[in-house]
């Protein structure tokens, strides 16, 4: 039976927009900037409407409406639509319901901006053409039952009019730089804050590392994080996409989470939801444990190198101890020690993930301990109660401490083993 490509139907209103803005911005600003200056106030307003734009992208559309990562009081939800929209990225419904099927079906054809169709099409020809799901927005029932949500979405143009066309222009009457105002507060502002949100779909499946998950093409890009609002941090976040932060570490450039968090102390925020440290542990142990299955034993699943490693035990064991009573013999040679100690090393390797499996098992126990414990203590609050809970937090700390300390054993061990057969 013949059968024929669906070719597909391009939509000439975003093709023209999303064509017609990079080029004007890159030829008309530096123009206009070369024959009439540039004045703080257009710096200043560009840069906050930037800012204002870009949370609102990340900080309402991604983790609030798409991911559920926190729950908010309704003027922060109201603030997220009226910036998401004013970033001129469809409506939060529509945006969010793309994003939900992309986590779904992440690097394959059902994914919206699935990276392995090339990079251009998951930066911005995706958006260019109808999608399989194009104006379906049917996986997102929560947002339909949200008054804010239903509200922008029905009102997604004029809003995003208003505020990229409105300030500007108010600029323009303050400064008397209409031009000005219009090219560098609008054009440029949405031309950056576009490409910013787009380099997620595009360089952060392609650029980066994957030390938290190799299941999908995500990665970890700290220098986009300087430019989307903390959102570089690509393999954290779908590894566990409904934690609030995408930057997990402290010291991680993240100011979306710094947002949610602060605001919890104000009460416009609750419920942040975080990814416990056990999992986390256990996740990044499970990366580097593929990591040097790929590696040395040409395999790409965890699982045959666990497979591989039961059923090697205790030949591994037993050739141990068969040729260290060899070598106290002096009856091998010298290639002979050097494959003892390539064996002792497979052991050392199979021992140390032992001990990283128990510690995690250790830490996991721990956490569900001290979980159980701050749930008693919403009820009452007993010296005996508060005596343990800090028992229970410092037998946490050493269980994690213990973990890690594992964790990096068993990497020496294994990059030891690995450069062995080098």
């Amino acid at each position: 039976m013949e059968q024929t490509s669906k070719k597909a139907e391009i939509l000439w209103v975003n093709t023209m927009f999303l064509v017609a803005t990079p080029l004007f911005a890159a030829t008309l600003v530096p123009w206009y900037i070369v024959n009439y200056g540039i004045v703080w106030q257009e710096i200043v307003v560009a840069t906050l409407l930037w800012w204002f734009t870009g949370m609102g992208i990340t900080v309402g559309y991604h983790r609030l409406f798409s991911h559920r990562g926190f729950k908010a009081r309704w003027p922060l939800r109201l603030a997220g639509a009226i910036f998401g929209a004013a970033a001129w990225q469809n409506s939060a419904i529509a945006w969010c319901s793309d994003h939900r099927y992309h986590h779904k079906h992440v690097d394959t054809d059902d994914d919206p901006y699935n990276v392995k169709r090339g990079f251009w099409y998951s930066h911005m020809g995706w958006i260019l053409v109808k999608g399989e799901r194009w104006g379906e927005h049917n996986n997102v029932p929560d947002l339909w039952k949200d008054p804010i949500v239903r509200w922008q979405h029905n009102y997604y143009m004029p809003i995003s009019i208003a505020f990229n066309v409105g300030i500007p222009v108010l600029l323009g009457l303050w400064t008397g730089r209409m031009g000005g105002a219009l090219l560098i507060a609008g054009l440029l502002r949405v031309v950056l804050v576009h490409h910013f949100t787009f380099s997620i779909n595009s360089f952060a499946h392609i650029v980066g590392t994957r030390p938290w998950s190799k299941r999908n093409t995500a990665r970890d890009n700290w220098f986009l994080s300087l430019f989307t609002f903390g959102e570089g941090y690509h393999n954290f976040h779908h590894a566990f996409q409904y934690d609030y932060r995408n930057g997990p570490a402290w010291y991680n450039f993240d100011p979306g989470k710094w947002t949610i968090w602060t605001l919890q102390h104000i009460g416009i925020t609750s419920d942040l939801k975080r990814t416990p440290e056990d999992v986390m542990l256990r996740a990044k142990f499970e990366s580097q444990r593929m990591t040097f299955a790929e590696r040395v034993f040409d395999i790409d699943q965890s699982p045959a190198w666990k497979i591989w490693l039961s059923e090697q035990s205790e030949r591994l064991q037993a050739r141990k101890e068969a040729l260290a009573e060899a070598i106290s013999a002096h009856t091998v040679s010298l290639s002979e020690r050097a494959d003892t100690l390539q064996q002792n090393l497979q052991v050392q390797v199979l021992e140390a993930e032992r001990s990283v499996e128990e510690r995690l098992d250790h830490l996991e126990k721990e956490r569900q301990a001290w979980v159980r414990a701050r749930r008693r203590a919403w009820n009452t609050q007993t010296e005996e109660l508060l005596q343990e809970m800090h028992e229970l937090k410092a037998s946490l700390r050493v269980a994690k401490k213990n973990a890690k300390s594992a964790i990096r054993q068993w990497k020496r061990l294994s990059g030891a083993y690995a450069q062995s057969i080098g």
